[in-house]
């Protein structure tokens, strides 16, 4: 009696009054196989009935389909019924084993399954806008095809891909988020003052009419060279172009150089030379900030000279050898440099490594001719400096 009345009650709640699960399986097992697979439909169709009668429901209607021995519509039934519940099973205390097989058999064709792994974890998961729940996440029975998965996490990018699930088949993806990289809010324009430690050196090129070293402006045969440290200092512009690009002119002095020895009858051998080169330049850099805060940047440009003096001293020489009319004034150089940037309340405190390279020669270009036969000198320099912009 109970069993009969549950029923009863449950398809009661429809909107429409419709015999109890019981009757129907009497009108099946009377071979009523029309009668019952109306009634079946209807209840379908009126999809007010909770869903663990559905579930009964579809149960009653393929098998009874199966009976009347229209298969394919069976198959069609079973297919509309396992999209919509996909562990569907068949009670064995009224079905046979076969109409488990069959759904079975049709889960392999019509569903795969996703495992997805992201860093870091816990990221929103949807399939096709449908949140699907957080991840390290394995998702039973997707429907075989192409699915369009996003997956969010806050104060992280979100990630989109394509992904192809198909039949009887598990398939994996690993998924890297990368963070939401917020950038400092500066002015649009920023002056600033930067000194800098210079380690300066040549490169000299030797013409090929010397086995000893490089031939320097008649004195001799340059065979050692050691660098030299010197400085810099100078006024800079910084002009927002975007959160991440700021175009950076500037002005500064420089003091360039080299320590040099010389195989000559004309200078005293075994003695250390200084060169001076002292620089009045014009930088001008397309800055591009790589992080935020503290901001990382890195920047790249040109940086015109004008040679103010150039000598050459050593404690053997009886006095400075005034160099300057043997060199070009001008001296076009490529500069590279990496820094990070640190806000400190209304003005920002900076260090960065810089490495330059000369791509005009400092000797005249009648001094590279015989009887002279000099070499050609390039600038070099690695500097690290600080400064403040306001």
């Amino acid at each position: 009696m109970i069993a009969l009345l549950v029923p009863s009650i449950v398809f009661a709640q429809a909107t429409q009054t419709f015999p109890s699960i019981e009757d129907i399986r009497s009108l099946r097992t009377q071979g009523k196989y029309d009668e019952a697979i109306e009634i079946l439909n209807n209840i379908i169709t009126d999809d007010s009935s909770p869903e663990d009668v559905l579930e009964q429901v579809y149960n009653e209607l393929i098998f009874s389909l199966l009976l009347k021995e229209e298969k394919e519509a069976a198959m069609e039934a079973a297919r509309r019924a396992l999209l919509r519940f996909p562990d569907l099973k068949p009670d064995p205390v009224y079905y046979p084993p076969t109409l488990g097989q069959m759904y079975d058999d049709l889960k392999k064709e019509m569903f795969g399954s996703l495992e997805l792994q992201t860093i870091p974890e816990a990221c929103e998961v949807y399939f096709d806008n449908d949140y699907k729940g957080l991840s390290p996440l394995r998702i039973e029975y997707l429907t075989v095809g192409q699915y369009d998965v996003n997956i969010k996490k806050q104060g992280y990018n979100d990630e989109a891909l394509s992904v192809r699930i198909d039949p009887n088949t598990l398939t994996k993806k690993d998924v890297v988020l990368s963070r939401i990289i917020e950038f400092q809010k500066r002015k649009r324009v920023r002056i600033g003052v930067d000194i800098g430690a210079v380690y300066a050196f040549m490169k000299y090129k030797n013409p090929g009419d010397s086995d000893n070293g490089a031939p320097f402006l008649g004195l001799g045969d340059i065979n050692e060279e050691k660098g030299a440290f010197r400085y810099s200092f100078g006024l800079l512009a910084d002009i927002a172009l975007h959160d991440r690009f700021s175009l950076q002119p500037g002005v500064r002095y420089t003091r360039l150089g080299d320590r040099i020895g010389f195989s000559s009858v004309e200078v005293p051998e075994g003695g250390e030379f200084n060169l001076y080169y002292d620089y009045v330049s014009l930088p001008l850099s397309f800055k591009f900030y790589l992080y935020g805060a503290p901001s990382l940047y890195l920047a790249v440009g040109g940086e015109p000279g004008y040679l103010l003096s150039a000598r050459l001293s050593g404690a053997d020489l009886p006095q400075e050898w005034d160099i300057l009319d043997f060199s070009n004034r001008m001296n076009l150089c490529m500069v590279g440099n990496l820094g990070i940037e640190f806000k400190i309340k209304n003005y920002y405190l900076f260090f960065a490594g810089h490495y330059s390279f000369g791509l005009t020669s400092l000797i005249k270009d009648s001094l590279k001719q015989a009887p002279v036969s000099s070499s050609d000198v390039h600038t070099r320099e690695l500097k690290f400096s600080t400064g403040i912009l306001f």
